[in-house]
């Protein structure tokens, strides 16, 4: 393919600069080496989406699943956008519910930094009336316990 300068090409518009880059040569469907890939990222796929499948309780993420699953198996356009749409349902499902454990976990440091502060806090209470007495103690005051 050659290459026409700038100025020729300008008016020629996006259909004539693309002449002969269809889907099937900007994929690269021609090489063998990129259909293999892209099979085995299909097959790796579908394999981790049966075993999601099998894990999923709810019937309705099961549903997405098997139209996913259906997606790469098509080649048909409206199944592929329908898995699409899927993956994206998904996967928002899925990305609240890691929200919701994040915040979970948040809370939780939350609670233990709050529990280690009031340990401080008791221990302080602690130690400084002991200090306190160590200190009179070495100054040789008499130290008198009333029961």
């Amino acid at each position: 393919m050659s290459f026409a300068p700038r100025a020729s090409r300008a008016g020629a518009g996006l259909p004539a600069l693309c002449a002969g880059w269809g889907p099937s040569r900007l994929r690269g469907q021609g090489r063998p080496e990129a259909v293999a890939q892209r099979e085995t990222i299909r097959d790796h796929l579908r394999t981790q989406l049966a075993r999601l499948s099998r894990t999923l309780p709810d019937s309705t993420d099961q549903d997405q699943v098997r139209a996913i699953l259906q997606g790469l198996a098509a080649t048909d356009p409206a199944t592929s956008t329908a898995a699409r749409q899927a993956m994206t349902v998904l996967l928002g499902t899925h990305d609240a519910a890691l929200f919701e454990a994040a915040e979970t976990s948040q809370r939780g440091v939350l609670l233990a930094a709050l529990l280690l502060a009031l340990t401080i806090v008791a221990a302080g209470l602690l130690i400084v009336p002991m200090a306190w007495l160590y200190i009179r103690y070495k100054r040789g005051a008499t130290i008198e316990v009333k029961v």
